[in-house]
């Protein structure tokens, strides 16, 4: 099966909020090893100017996840990673910061392909 190209742009409904804490942070920056204080030391962060401790930036993917599942386990998306490959990669950094709080995650199917030149 091919992916369902029907699926294009759909939206699918946000979440329910996700509350990121710092002993979560600290589990995940400990599973990534990132060894920054700001990770798992809540003085440390605020030291540095925060509220509290401060994730990884790959932290992030974790809350995408929940809201992709959405899309990836829907059978009639056709999405089957077991088949999948590699044509090409590409990547873009962002600066974000993600500090032990409240998120809503959602998820909005877009067209696959590299990152549009800015």
């Amino acid at each position: 099966m091919a992916v369902n190209e029907d699926f294009m742009g759909r939206e699918f409904p946000p979440l329910p909020p996700v509350d990121v804490t710092a002993e979560w942070v600290g589990e995940f920056a400990s599973s990534v090893g990132a060894t920054n204080a700001m990770h798992h030391d809540a003085r440390a962060a605020r030291d540095a100017g925060f509220d509290d401790v401060v994730a990884p930036p790959t932290f992030a993917v974790v809350i995408a996840q929940k809201a992709d599942a959405q899309l990836i386990e829907d059978p009639e998306a056709g999405i089957d990673f077991t088949r999948s490959c590699t044509a090409s990669s590409h990547s873009r950094t962002t600066p974000r910061l993600l500090l032990a709080c409240r998120f809503r995650p959602c998820c909005t199917s877009t067209p696959f392909g590299p990152p549009e030149a800015t």
